[in-house]
């Protein structure tokens, strides 16, 4: 049976409070997780991303390259998988889009999600 993450999204600062929230396959990428969190926020995609936590504070995804600043290499978030942060248990992840304008979503699992037929986002 597939299953899914169920996913809530808000938009840290926002007032009244922005949330969408989204089925993703267990089997997506933290760039699969990107591109949702675009289509449901209504983002055009067109600057670079990154996900992280912050206790304690680790970078686990984005956009590799030079652009960085100090400390380590962004991992590319099309090769690292949701299970692979969710899996070990964990249930939240910062999610950073417009490193310029700082657009930061705070992203809750809600709970993994077992169903019978394929969906659509």
């Amino acid at each position: 049976m597939p299953q899914s993450y169920d996913f809530e999204v808000t938009l840290r600062g926002a007032r009244p409070r922005v949330w969408r929230r989204f089925l993703l396959s267990t089997s997506a990428t933290f760039f699969d997780l990107h591109v949702a969190l675009q289509r449901a926020c209504g983002w055009q995609d067109s600057h670079l991303f990154e996900f992280h936590s912050e206790k304690p504070a680790r970078r686990i995804a984005g956009v590799p390259g030079d652009w960085e600043a100090d400390g380590p290499e962004v991992p590319d978030a099309r090769d690292v998988r949701l299970s692979s942060w969710f899996g070990e248990g964990r249930k939240s992840v910062v999610y950073e889009y417009d490193f310029g304008d700082c657009w930061v979503h705070d992203i809750q699992l809600r709970g993994v999600v077992d169903h019978d037929e394929k969906h659509k986002r």
